[in-house]
């Protein structure tokens, strides 16, 4: 036990950001039952303080809730030493920011390379690499990303442009020092985020036409084209535009005559997301021309237009990391989805052939510019067809849209009416006194809701194996209506199966954990029960490195003791005579 007023915080904690409530909550725990899991400390100096070194949260509760000491772990650590048990876990929390993430490897790195920080860490090596990109943001972005107001997607878009384009777009964004803490989220403008990249792979206009700016002529021939003086064919792959401002006015121009040809086209749609409001006017004008405007929930597109591996990982978003052991089998991976696209394109050609798939342009947000085919949803077709039956000048279909439209309004209500009574459910419990008191047997259903418990919170990898136990488990849980038959699922697992799902699920929450730690402890005690790991084997080759490694350190000390004891006693300096001077004085 420590007294809170000997630990001081080290500065090298690279976690920045701390949840308030979540502090709050912690602390009245702390109040309740005390401090459970130690916190790491090492010696701060000669005045017997101590340095934090892991345990952050659970010292700034202790101190919230008045406490006197708390329960730690001492250990001589280096600093760097110190540094990477920090790293390690704070990636280790459930709710670590992509950003902390990104400047923990960025530390390791320093220290250590891509291949071991992806085993200490145990992440994928491409990930940790797709991570390292948000130390490029601004100070500005990196803000708005803690505070969660800037998704994955546009963050690591923002990461990849130089610093002059990133300033130009917090600019453009309208978003200033004064009114960052103001925002509720940001969204970027897709079209303008595509127009600063000067990414000439997804330039949303021909590159080799020359009418776009005579004066520049075509990009494949620019010298601005970073493509064009490189020999080697390779670079076409990264083929992007150093001049901004000529790659962002063919943008304009290109939009303006695609536009032309659009509004040229009878047949033509118009998506707009009704957000961005630079594109007010073309909307404006769109309504007054009487055009069909669609909203982002009046269709359904046409299959996820992704040009290249690294729009495949982004639009990933990591979510899928631990499925792949490389960036070859992302590729991979990136290739089938390719192949999927090709093998459904007849389908779609006929679809479109039938008009049962519409060409739309697309006037603002993600894809401006660029034409696109859609799905009309039911909602959107019903709209006009309740119009014509009430008007008396309705056709055979529109009398079937609007019966299909008053029987989903019924689907609705059951579901609301559903709803609201799970409402009341809910509100009864949370005054019933029963359910804070011990219950006085366990029953199946405590079972079945234990074992939800571990499926729901077992990590992505592990939820394979939890399907090939109980079957189709995470398909009977989205909504659709068979929660029954996942409960049922659930009572029917036995003991068995239990056992395996517990196991499962102890040993990818808590492998990484360390090993003083109540986590790292339950994963010991699991290897006991398995009774094929060979922990005796293991120690008694740490013991006899330890043994060696003592000796050593006894060895060292006995020399320095040595060398102590041969060291010559400085002569002892003789008095000065004083001057006549100072003898007067």
């Amino acid at each position: 036990m420590v007294l809170l007023q000997d630990i001081t915080i080290g500065k090298t904690n690279p976690r920045k950001a701390f949840d308030e409530d979540a502090i709050n909550e912690l602390t009245t725990s702390v109040k309740e039952k005390g401090v459970i899991q130690p916190i790491l400390l090492r010696p701060g100096g000669k005045d017997g303080s101590y340095e934090l070194v892991c345990g952050e949260r659970r010292f700034r509760a202790s101190q919230n809730a008045g406490i006197a000491d708390i329960p730690a772990y001492i250990r001589e650590l280096s600093d760097d030493e110190a540094l990477e048990l920090q790293i390690t876990e704070n990636l280790q929390r459930k709710d670590v920011h992509p950003m902390e993430e990104a400047y923990a490897f960025k530390q390791l790195l320093e220290r250590h390379t891509p291949e071991e920080v992806a085993a200490r860490v145990g992440k994928k090596e491409y990930f940790i690499k797709q991570r390292m990109k948000l130390n490029d943001l601004l100070p500005e972005w990196q803000k708005l990303f803690y505070k969660n107001l800037l998704n994955m997607t546009n963050a690591l878009n923002l990461a990849v442009l130089p610093v002059n384009t990133q300033k130009e777009m917090l600019k453009d964004s309208d978003i200033t020092k004064d009114n960052i803490d103001k925002q509720n989220s940001i969204r970027l403008n897709e079209y303008r985020l595509r127009s600063y990249s000067g990414d000439l792979n997804k330039a949303p206009f021909d590159r080799a036409d020359t009418t776009l700016d005579k004066k520049a002529g075509p990009c494949i021939s620019c010298q601005f084209n970073s493509a064009v003086a490189n020999l080697f064919p390779d670079a076409v792959k990264s083929s992007v535009c150093s001049n901004i401002s000529c790659y962002k006015h063919k943008c304009d121009v290109s939009f303006d005559q695609e536009l032309k040809k659009a509004l040229e086209d009878p047949a033509i749609v118009f998506i707009s997301s009704n957000y961005y409001l630079d594109d007010k006017k073309i909307e404006e004008r769109l309504q007054k021309e009487k055009h069909t405007i669609l909203r982002s929930n009046d269709y359904n597109g046409i299959g996820i237009q992704i040009d290249d591996i690294e729009d495949y990982v982004t639009w990933c978003d990591g979510e899928d990391e631990d499925d792949y052991n490389d960036e070859t089998e992302m590729r991979a991976a990136y290739d089938r989805y390719v192949s999927g696209l090709e093998n459904s394109k007849q389908e779609t050609d006929k679809k479109i052939a039938s008009g049962k798939y519409l060409k739309a342009f697309i006037v603002d947000g993600n894809g401006k510019g660029l034409f696109k085919y859609i799905e009309i949803r039911k909602k959107a077709a019903t709209k006009d067809s309740k119009k014509a039956v009430e008007s008396g000048k309705a056709s055979a279909a529109d009398i079937d849209n609007e019966i299909s439209r008053i029987r989903d309004r019924q689907k609705r209500n059951a579901e609301l009416d559903a709803e609201k009574v799970h409402k009341q459910i809910v509100d009864a419990m949370s005054q019933d006194k029963s359910l804070k008191a011990v219950p006085a047997a366990f029953t199946t259903t405590d079972r079945a809701l234990m074992l939800f418990l571990i499926c729901q919170n077992a990590d992505y990898s592990s939820r394979d194996q939890i399907k090939k136990v109980i079957g189709t488990y995470g398909s009977a849980s989205n909504g659709n209506g068979n929660c029954d038959k996942l409960f049922t699922q659930l009572e029917a697992i036995t003991d068995e199966q239990l056992a395996y799902l517990v196991r499962t699920f102890i040993f990818q929450k808590f492998k990484n954990n360390l090993p003083h730690g109540d986590g790292g402890y339950m994963v010991r005690k699991l290897a006991e029960l398995l009774g094929t790991i060979p922990i005796a084997a293991y120690e008694t080759e740490q013991q006899e490195k330890a043994a060696k490694r003592q000796k050593n350190v006894e060895k060292r000390i006995a020399e320095l003791q040595q060398q102590k004891k041969d060291l010559k006693p400085k002569p002892e300096a003789k008095p000065k005579t004083p001057t006549k001077k100072a003898a007067k004085k």
